[in-house]
């Protein structure tokens, strides 16, 4: 899960990168917000996995009944 992460993770980042400045503003607006709203959800994804990791909880794990 970690690796699946941080290669979205560098996907996100190159993409932001390649991304020319000279695009038109409508263009430019538009896929700044998509990029924004992706990085976004993908730090909110990132912290519910490490805080998953670091404290332990496991919500899809079974529970056993002993």
């Amino acid at each position: 899960m970690a690796d699946l992460l941080s290669r979205i993770g560098l996907l996100l980042v190159s993409v932001a990168l390649l991304v020319p400045p000279e695009l038109s503003d409508t263009l430019g607006d538009t896929l700044g917000d998509t990029l924004g709203l992706a990085l976004g959800a993908y730090a909110v994804v990132l912290a519910a996995f490490v805080g998953a990791q670091l404290f332990d909880v496991h919500p899809f794990r079974e529970k056993s009944t002993e």
